[in-house]
């Protein structure tokens, strides 16, 4: 996935999300293969929202997420935001989409999510697990 001009949500294959105002939504991924590529891009339909990154260690203990991506607040009036991370580890990869700082305003995202194995042109896509 490329960084495109402001209109990722007429692209095809893209996913719809709402946040509602002082709420957190997140997607899971299960990545069994380490070294696997996880590709993001995403556009707000207004206004900013918090995202980060989180990796949960596959284990019999229920494992606290580490962040591996710092949330920050991001605008994407301009542009979508796109980014990938190397799952050096197996486990559960969460995309985080953070609204709770909003008083007033329930947010709309438009994104495209997909894991590469190692080794891979980028065709295989995975989807999240929720």
């Amino acid at each position: 996935m490329k960084k495109s001009e402001r209109k990722l949500y007429l692209s095809p294959g893209v996913k719809r999300l709402s946040v509602t105002r002082f709420a957190k939504a997140e997607l899971t991924f299960d990545v069994k293969i380490p070294n696997s590529y996880l590709e993001w891009e995403f556009e707000t339909k207004s206004k900013d929202i918090g995202f980060g990154v989180y990796f949960k260690a596959h284990s019999v203990n229920k494992p606290k997420a580490i962040e591996i991506v710092p949330k920050q607040r991001i605008d994407t009036c301009f542009e979508p935001e796109a980014g990938v991370y190397r799952c050096e580890k197996p486990g559960t990869y969460i995309l985080l989409f953070d609204n709770s700082y909003s008083w007033f305003y329930p947010k709309e995202i438009f994104y495209k999510t997909k894991i590469n194995l190692p080794g891979e042109d980028g065709s295989e896509a995975i989807e999240p697990l929720a």
